[in-house]
């Protein structure tokens, strides 16, 4: 149920709620601006795009997104985001508030003078560029936006409230995946970390193989039990700390993983170096190849190997940039097509 908002803040000061600006004409957004497409060849399918749509009208109907009057108040969605940035942006000027938000000028500036006759928004010149102005709320703009982001947590708290807790857990999962997955194509910088596996990364690693292998390669089911296999060895812990798993996040989404597992004594082996497609270009092969070099050498190991197909052709050259070199092949059919695998060595 969306929360109704009081109309007056806790202090005795009386927050203004303004009614949302008319648009007599229509507002022409500015587009994000995109990194080109990978390749033809990579294009959306139009399942995919009617998918998201999809998701689309239903979270903006579930959410409340059509209401002309945003958690119940006066204000619309674009003016409540607006006071928002203003309040986080740290003394942000309209062209940048303009650029992130992706507003055209003419609507922001009606916005922005709507709230500054209303006594929310103020304005200060810029130092030391005294050309542009910076934004920052009033007292009273913060004491609106404080009563606005409480009706928000409450409105989503009720909403999640209606799910179990691991279903949750699977929905933060999921929109964190697509923050991480669309955040690249927009040009930011990420935040990428390698850690250690937590309980259902091991089995997200199979899955992961199975899937991308099977859509990439045409592999079949007996790959991704090889990958079971694998993974449920090195879950045996029979090695202990001469043996390690790192799985790799962007933005706190699982995008990669790489094991390291003992052959023997003076032999370790790299294995299951997964980049999920949506975060490759951004060298975390070759920081998960890197760091299982840097692992193999802390506990002396003579020489790394790995297993791979020829038909891997950014991976082979991945591992042939990081000094490995091609010692073996062989002409197999183990995953339901013909294939040449390689062995790789790497002398450390």
């Amino acid at each position: 149920m969306t929360p109704t908002l009081p109309l007056s803040a806790p202090a005795t000061r009386t927050v203004a709620l303004v009614r949302p600006i008319a648009h007599p004409r229509p507002i022409r957004l500015r587009l994000p601006k995109l990194a080109p497409p990978p390749s033809r060849g990579a294009q959306p399918t139009d399942r995919q795009v009617d998918q998201i749509r999809a998701f689309n009208r239903f979270y903006t109907a579930r959410a409340g997104l059509l209401d002309a009057g945003h958690l119940g108040s006066a204000f619309s969605l674009a003016q409540v985001r607006v006071l928002f940035e203003v309040a986080y942006g740290s003394g942000t000027t309209a062209s940048d508030l303009g650029d992130r938000l992706h507003l055209s000028r003419g609507y922001l500036s009606r916005l922005l003078r709507d709230f500054t006759k209303k006594g929310l928004v103020s304005h200060a010149r810029t130092i030391p560029d005294g050309r542009f102005k910076a934004l920052h709320l009033t007292t009273l703009g913060r004491e609106t936006l404080e009563t606005l982001e409480r009706a928000a947590k409450e409105g989503m708290r009720d909403m999640l409230a209606a799910v179990a807790p691991t279903g949750r857990a699977a929905v933060v999962d999921a929109l964190t995946t697509v923050r991480a997955a669309l955040r690249p194509r927009l040009m930011q910088r990420p935040l990428i970390r390698l850690r250690s596996p937590r309980p259902g990364d091991l089995g997200w690693v199979v899955e992961r193989h199975g899937a991308i292998y099977a859509a990439e390669y045409g592999y079949d089911a007996r790959f991704e039990g090889l990958v079971a296999q694998i993974v449920a060895d090195f879950a045996k812990g029979q090695y202990g700390s001469r043996e390690r798993c790192w799985v790799a996040e962007v933005d706190g989404a699982r995008a990669g993983s790489v094991f390291v597992t003992r052959a023997s004594a003076r032999t370790a082996q790299l294995r299951l170096l997964l980049v999920e497609p949506w975060a490759r270009g951004l060298k975390l092969g070759h920081r998960l190849v890197s760091v299982c070099t840097e692992f193999a050498r802390a506990q002396h190991y003579r020489e790394i190997i790995l297993w791979t197909q020829a038909e891997l052709e950014k991976a082979r050259h991945l591992y042939e940039g990081a000094g490995y070199r091609l010692t073996a092949s062989k002409r197999h059919a183990m995953f339901g097509k013909p294939a040449v695998a390689e062995t790789w060595t790497l002398t450390l």
